[in-house]
């Protein structure tokens, strides 16, 4: 009677286990998706940052070299 009920309460705990390790792999799967976003998207902030700093160095450049040539 006793073995019965602990090997009930074993299949319980087991299932209880096996639910756990689904919803837990879920959330692994969905950090994952999330984190491969989250890289495309520090790429292409990256990229558009350079974008502005090379922008911003070729006219200050422009704005250097036409301050120097200027006629006085």
């Amino acid at each position: 009677m006793e073995i019965a009920r602990l090997q009930g309460d074993n299949q319980a705990i087991r299932a209880e286990m096996q639910a756990m390790e689904s919803r837990i792999e879920a959330s692994l799967a969905r950090m994952e998706r999330k984190i491969s976003e989250r890289d495309a998207e520090q790429v292409q902030r990256d990229k558009d940052n350079l974008r502005w700093q090379v922008g911003l160095w070729i006219a200050a450049v422009v704005i250097i070299g036409v301050l120097i040539r200027w006629p006085a």
